[in-house]
């Protein structure tokens, strides 16, 4: 931030053909090649930053957590976000108000600035990094929500998780890249709001948290789902199919538009040197030496992580259920394969304590004759009516948040709820509220 790298990231982010391309049908691709330039340039920051690495979030644990009751909003839940700075304000609280980031206007309950060294040198724009006036200069803070007060979303529950990344066969880039955008990815920008629900969010740092986890979980669905071995470049299960996309999913170079190549090269692009718009890797772009290091300048060479060169990495789930759903691909829940030996799987009880209802609730779907490919669908609309009914509400997204964030639908949970209630969708599972009140305890008396 000091140097004025952070913000010109934001830059490209909102950049109008770069987040055309950030937030369709590669959406996947063109933000793991954004994150690696970012944690390249925090490298480069000196010797004591040379090995630093972009952490994902684990959420999985965190909604597990929230189910049980031990905990009811997301710093108490997981401690990220206190780790990155977000309940402190220390001596300059602008207070709510309409804030912009780079010319993207949000409502933030406060301006978070604190002795962390993620919040203590914000700047919102280039223009105000140049002037001396990031936020009055003297604040320098980050337009956030209160996140003290905010609940996880029901988009971080295992089983929806699971549902956006094998949701039906045959499994396809499309189904992976649809469902981890519009619900995992679109649930916790609406629910952290403020900057990170705007295009602007990469003014906050937990937005590369945020999209190191959603990579995580294209990962998880590369290594499960991908063929071995010289896959070709358009295989339905790397590639889009422009149909099921409309026109959007479509590039536009010198004026022409057409369909993407695996070929192209990404588009990315912020204000040069000479103030006019130019690629990450012109001569007059700040960012260039972070973008040359990492190189990776088409769709098809960030396809698999674990083939990038010396840009290649992993991702370490230990016995979380993230770690679950890496390990058991789609047979995740499945009794044959839920942890054997719970008690030697993990030695977190609320993580052991998820396993052991997911086994228990598969089974029983089982005995009700539920058919094998819905079962996890099944108990994801059940966590749909436990986080309504015992939890603190499934809601629609913001009318700010869809303009701002240009979202369309709503989420899954609050679909899921309104099909329900007007009986356009049955669970159609029998006593399925009892074997969920053996696990999870609920003051409703609707289950």
């Amino acid at each position: 931030m000091v140097r004025g790298f952070h913000h010109k990231f934001i830059e490209v982010h909102l950049e109008s053909k770069s987040e055309h391309e950030a937030h369709d049908c590669l959406f996947f691709l063109w933000h793991r090649r954004y994150l690696l330039a970012y944690e390249t340039m925090l490298r480069s920051l000196g010797d004591q930053y040379r090995c630093i690495t972009l952490p994902f979030w684990d959420f999985s644990t965190l909604s597990a957590k929230y189910a049980t009751g031990s905990c009811s909003t997301f710093p108490e839940c997981n401690p990220l976000l206190s780790d990155m700075g977000a309940l402190e304000t220390v001596g300059y609280d602008l207070g709510a108000g309409t804030y912009t980031v780079s010319g993207a206007g949000c409502q933030a309950d406060t301006c978070v600035k604190s002795a962390h060294p993620v919040t203590r040198n914000f700047c919102q724009s280039q223009d105000a990094f140049s002037t001396k006036r990031c936020y009055q200069y003297v604040a320098a803070c980050i337009p956030r929500n209160k996140w003290s007060l905010t609940a996880p979303p029901s988009d971080t529950y295992i089983s929806n998780v699971y549902n956006q990344l094998f949701s039906s066969k045959p499994y396809d880039f499309t189904k992976v890249t649809k469902g981890v955008q519009y619900r995992y990815h679109n649930g916790i920008h609406g629910a952290l709001a403020s900057t990170m629900g705007t295009f602007a969010s990469p003014g906050d740092p937990i937005f590369y948290v945020h999209h190191a986890t959603v990579d995580a979980l294209y990962a998880i669905y590369y290594q499960c789902v991908v063929p071995p071995l010289n896959v070709d470049l358009k295989h339905s299960t790397v590639w889009p199919n422009r149909a099921d996309w409309g026109a959007s999913c479509s590039k536009v170079r010198n004026g022409v538009t057409g369909a993407y190549e695996p070929t192209d090269h990404l588009t990315m692009n912020l204000i040069g040197a000479n103030g006019k718009y130019v690629d990450v890797q012109d001569p007059s772009s700040v960012l260039k030496p972070f973008f040359d290091a990492v190189g990776l300048q088409t769709f098809a060479d960030l396809y698999d992580i674990r083939a990038l060169g010396e840009m290649s990495y992993s991702y370490d789930f230990g016995l979380s259920s993230l770690g679950g759903l890496a390990q058991q691909c789609d047979k995740y829940g499945s009794p044959t394969t839920v942890r054997v030996g719970l008690e030697e799987a993990t030695t977190d009880e609320v993580v052991s304590k998820e396993d052991q209802f997911m086994r228990e609730m598969y089974l029983y779907c089982q005995a009700q004759n539920v058919p094998q490919d819905q079962i996890m669908e099944r108990i994801n609309w059940m966590q749909c009516v436990f986080h309504n009914e015992c939890k603190q509400g499934v809601f629609d997204y913001s009318d700010a948040f869809r303009t701002s964030f240009d979202v369309h639908g709503s989420p899954y949970c609050y679909v899921t709820i309104s099909q329900l209630a007007n009986r356009t969708l049955s669970i159609n599972v029998p006593g399925w509220e009892q074997v969920y009140a053996r696990h999870y305890s609920c003051a409703s008396t609707v289950m």
